[in-house]
């Protein structure tokens, strides 16, 4: 991942913008020529397909993306491309000619693969569980975890505490955009992120984000 990015004296806005410049001319390139290698794709069986882009590319692409998840769709779009030329080879294999330009929605689906974002979004949530449920030993992160007490008369759902923000660049730093998506997905579904298991919790959001 990125390293020296910034000085001390760097404006926020200026660190992530640097890190996405980073993130565009590292680290993209270098994941496209893993997918397209041929020792990669030539050599194993479609049933260890999964496993090997989950060893070598998502690993790499997901590696804490709690801190980076960028918020621009330009960024989250150039970061899924890398996973699409995986469900093309794949689909390449199964149906003997390559899909058409729109039809990655539709692959991911047959061959249950999930969209990087989705999948950036269920660490999220998995973050935010083990924080709560004292499995991350950082006290510096334990606001993060503070609950939302409504006020008199309301009915809001929301779970955790988001403090007030002017700017963009605020509210999609971490610990702001994790609160967010707790939020968000305990508004949606029913499952209790305080009481559930990680593997309950892994298991009914990506079936709740491959239904949507």
């Amino acid at each position: 991942m990125a390293e020296n990015i910034s000085s001390t004296d760097d404006s926020p806005r200026q660190v992530k913008e640097e890190y996405y410049q980073q993130l565009n001319d590292d680290t993209i390139p270098k994941h496209k020529e893993i997918m397209m290698a041929g020792d990669v794709t030539e050599r194993i069986g479609a049933k260890q397909n999964d496993e090997v882009v989950g060893e070598y590319v998502r690993s790499k692409l997901e590696f804490a993306s709690a801190v980076w998840n960028p918020d621009q769709i330009i960024h989250q779009d150039k970061i899924e491309t890398v996973q699409n030329k995986f469900p093309k080879y794949l689909y390449y294999k199964a149906h003997g000619k390559y899909p058409g330009y729109n039809e990655y929605q539709d692959i991911r689906s047959e061959f249950k693969i999930d969209k990087l974002y989705n999948r950036r979004e269920l660490g999220d949530i998995c973050f935010i569980h083990k924080l709560i449920n004292n499995r991350i030993d950082c006290p510096k992160l334990l606001p993060l975890g503070q609950l939302y007490v409504p006020a008199h008369g309301s009915r809001p759902r929301n779970i955790l505490y988001i403090p007030k923000y002017r700017t963009n660049l605020r509210f999609c730093s971490p610990l702001i955009r994790l609160a967010t998506v707790v939020n968000k997905i305990s508004y949606e579904t029913d499952i209790d992120i305080f009481d559930s298991s990680p593997y309950r919790l892994k298991n009914y959001y990506s079936n709740y984000f491959r239904s949507i």
